[in-house]
């Protein structure tokens, strides 16, 4: 088995090769080759970290088995730490012998970026010029560098409650005070924040931007408001795990600002051509990104491949 660090994540797959990873898996989903599971989130009680078990089977002829573990560190950041730790296992889809085991924070971080960028690939109007970022976190910094692998000419323009000058100038940013002011003629906005309720209202965003929403995975959190939503073509990395996670969708049922059936598009089916997506300029088109074990498995094989190649890694015996 092959353990592999977040430096070694890190050192061997750039936002260009995590682009790549998590797109193919999402073609991947709408061939009918990945097999997912429900997520299964476990509290133990206020003082100890949330866990969250994510099984994916890959059924490709020899593909693996994958689980992510999560561990959410309630007090995490106060303490300089990562607020997700954990762990990605890949193991032979045939004999259950373990392949992997790679540290799971850059692997969340890298794949759910990534998953944003091809959802803006697959639904941005044009080439945006200028790229809003809400909030200050690790997804912060991995969605600017997803973005700026995508649109290297574009501003990109920084929002935080906390931290937002320091932010922006880590990040080479343009700092906003305000959510308005961050968001004015911004194409794309990225939401990435610890909000519980919403700080993206319709009046925020102009027609024909795309949002990618990151930060709320939770049933009674959100950051995008139910008028928002209502006015949205809204896109999801899963239907399934929508109707359990996602609180932009379900709590904008819950006060009537959107019908029950109100659509949802899985990003896989535009990405195969088996849905359009964006149908003219003028549609606000959101992606709720909940992250699935499917992007964690795509880029986690890519990972492996590469570290393999670069002879990254320490390689230890798990058999008798």
């Amino acid at each position: 088995m092959l353990i592999l660090t977040a430096k070694d994540v890190r050192s061997v797959v750039d936002s260009k090769k995590a682009f790549d990873a998590v797109h193919a898996g999402f073609l991947q989903i709408a061939a009918g080759n990945i097999l997912p599971f429900e997520r299964h989130q476990l509290n133990a009680g206020t003082d100890r970290a949330l866990m969250g078990l994510m099984p994916v089977s890959d059924n490709e002829e020899d593909g693996p088995w994958a689980l992510k573990v999560v561990l959410v560190g309630r007090e995490n950041r106060a303490q300089g730490l990562d607020s997700h730790q954990g762990f990605l296992l890949l193991a032979d889809g045939r004999t259950g012998e373990p392949i992997a085991l790679i540290e799971a924070s850059s692997i969340t971080a890298l794949r759910t970026a990534a998953a944003s960028a091809v959802a803006t690939k697959a639904l941005v109007v044009s080439e945006p010029k200028r790229i809003a970022i809400l909030g200050g976190g690790t997804q912060a910094r991995s969605h600017a560098d997803a973005m700026r692998s995508l649109y290297p000419a574009a501003e990109l323009v920084v929002w935080a409650r906390s931290n937002g000058i320091e932010i922006a100038e880590t990040l080479g940013a343009t700092y906003a005070a305000t959510v308005a002011d961050a968001v004015k003629n911004a194409e794309v906005i990225c939401t990435v924040t610890g909000a519980n309720t919403p700080i993206l209202y319709a009046g925020h965003v102009s027609p024909g931007t795309h949002i990618n929403a990151v930060g709320a995975s939770r049933p009674t959190a959100r950051e995008i408001a139910g008028d928002l939503v209502a006015i949205s073509k809204l896109v999801v990395d899963s239907r399934a795990q929508a109707e359990t996670e996602c609180g932009e969708l379900l709590l904008a049922r819950s006060e009537n600002a959107i019908p029950v059936d109100h659509p949802a598009i899985e990003l896989h089916s535009i990405l195969s051509n088996s849905h359009p997506g964006r149908v003219n300029e003028q549609d606000i088109t959101l992606f709720k990104s909940l992250g699935i074990a499917a992007e964690d498995l795509a880029l986690g094989k890519e990972v492996l491949k590469q570290a393999r190649e670069l002879g990254i890694g320490v390689s230890v015996e798990t058999g008798n």
